[in-house]
């Protein structure tokens, strides 16, 4: 009986474990503005830490991501497109582009 008890508190312990894990994962569902934007796609960075930009008109910069990110490498590279893309992060940091997803190409 008391093998059975220690087995009991044991499976429901970790239980209560996974379930506060999971808890703490949860994603939060982000509503993001799309904007268009248009401008010179390249690559940038040294090797192994490369990155696809699009360089504005008006000298901003945005790191490409998203499905369409190697379609638009193979492509468009040293040529000026539009594109319409959810910005990733808020605000530009220090020494990085913020970061678009491209979620369509207008050319």
């Amino acid at each position: 009986m008391k093998l059975l008890l220690k087995i009991l508190f044991l499976l429901i312990s970790i239980n209560i474990i996974n379930c506060q894990s999971i808890s703490k994962n949860k994603v939060k569902t982000e509503k993001f503005k799309i904007i268009k934007i248009e401008g010179l796609i390249s690559v940038r960075g040294s090797e192994p830490f490369t990155y696809l930009s699009i360089l504005t008109d008006d000298n901003k910069e945005y790191s490409i991501t998203g499905k369409l990110t190697n379609e638009i490498k193979n492509k468009y590279q040293n040529k000026k497109i539009k594109i319409l893309g959810k910005i990733r992060t808020k605000t530009f940091s220090s020494g990085f582009a913020q970061e678009i997803e491209v979620v369509k190409i207008i050319n």
